[in-house]
C-alpha cells in the first residue's frame, strides 16, 4: 500500500500495486476487483464480472493502461475525480446512491 505524506489542501488517498490478469488491458479510469480463480494469490486483480461486482479493489491511476499479467497502480481509498461506476439503475446517479463497477 502507498500512504502519501498528509496533506492539508487535498484530500486523503491510498494506492495500492496490483497484477493485472484479466485477460485484457485495464484501461486508467476503470474499476478493477479481486481476482477469485483458483490461483489468488491477493494482489492479483481482474475486470469486474456479475459474480465478483462487490469484491471491488481501486480505480486504475497514473502510469497508463495496464496490460494483461502487468503491474500497475490503483487507487483504493479517497476522491477520485474520474472513474467508470454505476448506480445499478437506468437513471442519473444522484448523491448518497451506492457505485458498483461497471460489469
Amino acid at each position: 500500500m502507498i500512504f502519501p505524506t498528509i496533506n492539508r489542501a487535498k484530500a486523503e488517498k491510498s494506492f495500492g500495486m496490483f497484477q493485472n490478469v484479466s485477460g485484457a488491458t485495464i484501461t486508467v479510469g476503470y474499476p478493477a476487483v479481486f481476482d477469485i480463480s483458483a490461483s489468488a494469490v491477493g494482489n492479483r486483480v481482474s475486470k469486474p464480472a456479475t459474480a465478483s461486482l462487490s469484491l471491488i479493489v481501486g480505480i486504475c491511476v497514473e502510469g497508463g493502461d495496464i496490460a494483461d499479467q502487468g503491474y500497475g497502480k490503483f487507487q483504493t481509498y479517497g476522491y477520485c475525480g474520474s472513474a467508470l461506476v454505476t448506480n445499478d439503475a437506468s437513471v442519473a446517479v444522484a448523491a448518497g446512491d451506492i457505485l458498483i463497477p461497471v460489469n
